[in-house]
């Protein structure tokens, strides 16, 4: 696993998009489900002031740096995360893996389903997989 480190009161590892796909395919050849969870910096101050979300955070069993703001205030406090994983970069990779593999993945984000993410890395999903795996979760 990679090393975890604490980002100004809340769970953030250390990790670039290949091992991180290689880690994820071994799991799940093995049966393990897995929670990844982006952490960009408009969520710090949320996660601060919302334990529901903290706890989510804290349980997830990934945490990646999903903004430079998160990759520049980590090596600022001296325990620096290597890249920005932004979700739309992890999108393609582990889709390619689960149709080449025939695993489940579910997708739930900010604007993800309707409005197909962020440069369109989405478009297609749901009307592929359906509203119970392409889901739309507000971020505040």
């Amino acid at each position: 696993m990679f090393p975890r480190v604490d980002f100004l009161g809340l769970p953030l590892h250390k990790v670039s998009l290949w091992p991180l796909i290689s880690w994820l395919d071994t799991e799940l050849q093995a049966g393990r489900q897995r929670v990844l969870l982006g952490l960009y910096a408009s969520c710090v101050p949320v996660a601060r002031q919302d334990g529901a979300y903290r706890a989510d955070l804290a349980a997830a069993d990934l945490v990646y740096a999903d903004g430079m703001g998160v990759v520049v205030g980590s090596r600022w406090l001296g325990d620096g995360v290597p890249e920005k994983l932004a979700t739309t970069d992890l999108l393609p990779p582990i889709s390619a893996l689960a149709a080449a593999r025939g695993y489940r993945v579910f997708l739930l984000g900010e604007e993800v389903a309707q409005y197909q993410g962020a440069y369109k890395v989405t478009q297609g999903l749901l009307d592929e997989f359906g509203p119970k795996r392409v889901i739309d979760t507000p971020i505040t």
